[in-house]
């Protein structure tokens, strides 16, 4: 509501938006407009286009010289302007006047484009010989060169598939998926598809998948078809076992050890969360008060990774100079509990310091709120409703 108060440019009919405005400063990776009001992404410099009101990221400039890695449009109706290399003979017309496809013939395309022969477009590499017409002039699919190529490494020609006269190459990765890859389903084809292992294996029944025989009947559509989990055949067998490295859900289903008491509700039934503070996490892990695991590198690396703070505020050493553990108090707030926010979160009625302490009513009181918080708070009886929402909460 307040994003567009300040900014430099007039909003309000009367210009009232805009009136008595303090200095503004920009923050880093921004540029500051010679109105000292509006803030702009340097990206957006020298790019033809006037972003700031007064056009000051235009004039200063080199006249009429694109930046590198900016392609110079010739259009003569502005001064300037420049659009992305990548752009330039896409098919696609991006300055006002089209002369970044005018000239294609005379452009060489990146080594991972493929160039359209009459028209010279560039387009992705991977599109040759796909059978989709994507150059212009249809160069892109020259149907004797396409039967004559070699798919690359790992991949398969769909005409090696019983009598296809498709040329089309798919990853070996795509075969027997249950999905239609190749034009007619070719690659689907059971007489393709890889033999399971009579022992090892179960194969499923429509896509023709072949999975551990481990992961049937374990609650997990592994096939794809859901044929792995039927419910005749389940309650026949039985839920498998879980093996030593796995935990058993209260529901039956079977999930990874590592995955217990992780913050991660895996069961679906939020039973591998459950009685953490009796878990072991074992080696490389540290437990968290609550009992859950996190990994030992994540403990003291100024991000909270246990929900209640704990790996960040339990005895964590300074990591700044003369014992601080922020930056400096214009960049970040420092918790009562040693915790870093940033500095824009203290006293915006949310408890981010997880202790309430960037959230008190002493702090707060005095706060001088400005129109770039997203919340503008006009007095101290609403600091005084989200304290005492906090402690509520709490």
């Amino acid at each position: 509501m307040f994003l567009k108060i300040k900014d430099g440019e007039a909003d309000c009919r009367d210009g009232s938006d805009e009136l008595n405005c303090p200095l503004r400063v920009c923050t880093a990776g921004l540029y500051q407009c010679n109105n000292t009001r509006n803030c702009i992404p340097t990206t957006q410099l020298c790019n033809g286009i006037a972003n700031c009101q007064d056009e000051s990221d235009e004039k200063i400039c080199p006249t009429n010289t694109c930046p590198p890695g900016r392609f110079q449009c010739s259009s003569t109706t502005q001064a300037r302007q420049c659009i992305p290399n990548s752009r330039v003979c896409d098919g696609i017309r991006h300055c006002s006047d089209g002369s970044d496809e005018s000239q294609c013939l005379n452009f060489t395309c990146p080594a991972h484009k493929f160039q359209c022969r009459t028209t010279g477009h560039c387009i992705e590499a991977s599109y040759y010989c796909d059978e989709d017409f994507d150059c212009p002039d249809r160069s892109d699919e020259p149907a004797f060169e396409c039967r004559q190529r070699t798919c690359p490494t790992g991949w398969s020609k769909c005409n090696g598939f019983a009598n296809s006269t498709s040329y089309k190459c798919v990853p070996n990765s795509q075969l027997c998926d249950g999905f239609s890859n190749c034009p007619n389903g070719e690659d689907e084809l059971p007489s393709k598809c890889p033999k399971c292992h009579e022992t090892g294996d179960f194969k499923c029944a429509t896509s023709n998948r072949c999975v551990p025989l481990s992961l049937r009947c374990n609650q997990m559509n592994d096939c794809g078809d859901g044929s792995d989990e039927n419910a005749t055949m389940c309650a026949q067998i039985g839920q498998r076992a879980c093996s030593e490295s796995e935990f058993k859900c209260a529901n039956g289903r079977c999930v990874r050890g590592t995955w217990r008491c992780d913050h991660d509700n895996d069961c679906g039934d939020n039973s591998d969360e459950l009685e953490c503070a009796t878990h072991d996490c074992g080696a490389n892990a540290w437990k968290c008060a609550s009992g859950h695991c996190i990994a030992a590198r994540q403990r003291c690396d100024g991000i909270r990774n246990c929900l209640d703070f704990s790996d960040e505020t339990q005895q964590c050493p300074p990591r700044y100079p003369d014992g601080k553990y922020c930056l400096s108090e214009d960049e970040q707030f420092t918790c009562n509990n040693t915790f870093c926010i940033a500095e824009s979160y203290r006293c915006d009625g949310d408890n981010d310091c997880g202790d309430g302490s960037d959230e008190t009513l002493s702090l707060c009181g005095g706060f001088n709120c400005t129109r770039e918080n997203n919340r503008y708070l006009e007095s101290r009886n609403l600091f005084h409703f989200f304290s005492t929402r906090n402690s509520f909460l709490d």
